[in-house]
């Protein structure tokens, strides 16, 4: 037989044909012969192409590791994920708000005291990165320039920080909501890769206006805010040639956010019921633009994807989204592997309200859900299908497939994606340890991603049911099955099938003694968590 025949060739030309597919058809090779299944697993380099991808990782940089030992690396990684055994990390911060600002596994604070910039990585020590722990001065002189400065972010990889301040114009007089490109090394003076250091956006009216920034690479996404009563401005702009590369005026309902270099999202908050509001917008745009671009306008959208369709009672909902990227890695940093940038994770809290029946009707309950979108799923109909452009895609088209819908509990306090994970956890009480669950969507989830006979993976039964049963005492998580029924929110049972995998991570107080849950942030690190812990004014116990 002609499939027979690879068996025939050297070695060295079965792996190498071998090495061409993907990871799903490598297993079926795998299971299909026991010959191919020796070759398989024989060849390390192989192996770690092959679990790379059922883990959702790429290789990283060329380095001084070897493929061996970045394959067992990768083994103790996924092994102590999967256990419920990643590292927990914890830092201390007094900032000078009651917010910090947390993207891509870097934590930045401005300290109360010194008015210093810190940003904060902790250790990756299962990928091989170290820790990031810098401190940037001067910005309090900044700060005293801009005193109204109000929401920023950073990428110490681009030597970048992007800042807005908000704008106290005179009655009856308009300004623009203004944001800046500085170096952080360069006492933060305008970043000498910006041809416009500072970016002006719509004008806003007297009531003052500010824009939330996002970074990623050369593009940095706008979102302008004022009042209920004013129109957002939202654009991505490429920061090095202060271009313009898409730009659209909306409601204060819509939130921007940046999917990949050449695709937005804008995410409608706040909608009626009705079953054909769409809730999500893609946009396309050229970021080699060499001039700003016109506005671009809600039928000019790619397509439009439709929520499932609410019960009848339902008053309205509120969607808010959450994404972040994984971390461009430093100048001289060579992790053993890293995230795939492609497997993004778009996670959207939706709480709908609806009328209680048997309740006098000011009464409204809520149900409060997280849909998990991954990258490929948003993207999916902008290659291949012929849509027209500004339809809207029925959920039935993209949802039950393409995503996974949880029903969690009505006061969630964390949700913290980052790459194609998000973590979730309720910490109300000092006396009790904290509870941590962890999603990926990954389409190899259901694939047995140890195969081979000397993978690191020690996690048992026993084990694994014992963190299942913790988590689903907890409480977070309600459901995750693929049909949700019984719920007064939907008007027909929910049906999602995207594969994922979920862990638990429970965090004793011995491990954070100064952990109080009111001012304790919990996000997700390369390889663990990492607890933020806030004091100052801001956070003292109540």
């Amino acid at each position: 037989m002609a499939g027979s025949r690879i068996l025939e060739l050297p070695a060295e030309l079965q792996v190498r044909i071998l090495s061409k597919l993907d990871a799903r058809s490598i297993l079926a090779c795998r299971q299909a012969s026991p010959a191919l299944a020796q070759t398989i697993d024989d060849a390390v380099e192989l192996r770690y192409q092959l679990e790379l991808e059922l883990a959702g990782m790429i290789d990283g940089p060329p380095g001084p590791a070897s493929i061996r030992d970045r394959l067992d690396a990768l083994r103790r990684y996924r092994a102590a994920w999967y256990a419920g055994r990643h590292p927990v990390h914890g830092i201390t911060i007094a900032p000078v708000e009651p917010w910090h600002t947390h993207t891509g596994a870097l934590t930045s604070y401005i300290e109360a005291d010194t008015g210093r910039l810190k940003i904060y990585r902790p250790a990756g020590t299962l990928c091989g990165l170290a820790e990031i722990d810098a401190t940037f001065d001067g910005l309090g002189a900044e700060i005293a320039t801009y005193p109204d400065l109000c929401s920023y972010t950073t990428d110490p990889s681009q030597d970048l920080l992007v800042y807005s301040w908000d704008t106290h114009p005179a009655a009856g007089v308009q300004t623009y909501a203004k944001c800046a490109f500085a170096s952080l090394s360069q006492h933060f003076q305008p970043h000498p890769l910006a041809s416009h250091p500072i970016t002006a956006c719509l004008p806003i009216p007297s009531c003052g206006g500010y824009a939330h920034p996002q970074c990623r690479g050369d593009l940095v996404a706008l979102t302008v805010n004022c009042d209920d009563a004013c129109p957002v401005d939202m654009m991505v702009v490429n920061w090095k040639t202060g271009i313009i590369v898409w730009h659209m005026h909306g409601t204060p309902d819509h939130q921007l956010l940046l999917l990949s270099n050449t695709h937005a999202l804008v995410a409608n908050s706040s909608m009626p019921s009705y079953d054909d509001e769409c809730f999500l917008q893609i946009y396309d745009f050229d970021p080699t633009t060499p001039i700003n671009v016109p506005l671009a306008t809600e039928d000019g959208c790619l397509y439009a994807l439709a929520p499932p369709s609410c019960a009848d009672r339902v008053r309205h909902r509120i969607v808010t989204p959450h994404l972040q990227w994984t971390p461009r890695v430093m100048q001289g940093e060579l992790p053993f592997f890293s995230h795939d940038p492609e497997h993004l994770l778009l996670v959207l809290s939706i709480t709908i309200f609806f009328w209680e029946e048997g309740h006098p009707e000011s009464y409204l309950d809520s149900e409060s859900y997280l849909l998990l979108v991954p990258l490929e799923t948003l993207l999916r109909s902008t290659t291949g299908s012929k849509i027209p452009r500004g339809s809207v895609v029925p959920w039935d088209d993209w949802g039950p497939q393409g995503t996974r819908m949880l029903h969690v509990e009505k006061h969630v306090q964390g949700v913290s994606p980052l790459g194609s994970r998000v973590s979730l956890h309720n910490w109300w009480s000092a006396e009790e340890p904290c509870v941590v669950i962890i999603y990926e969507l990954n389409k190899y989830a259901n694939e047995p991603i140890c195969a081979g006979p000397d993978d690191g993976e020690d996690d048992n039964d026993n084990s694994k049911d014992a963190r299942m049963a913790a988590a689903a005492a907890s409480g977070i998580v309600l459901a995750d099955d693929d049909w949700i029924t019984n719920s007064k929110a939907w008007k027909n049972p929910v049906h999602t099938t995207y594969p994922f995998r979920k862990t638990l991570r429970m965090i004793p107080l011995t491990d954070c003694p100064e952990a109080q849950p009111r001012r304790c942030k919990i996000h997700l690190t390369l390889d663990g968590l990492l607890l933020v812990i806030q004091h100052g004014p801001h956070f003292e116990d109540e």
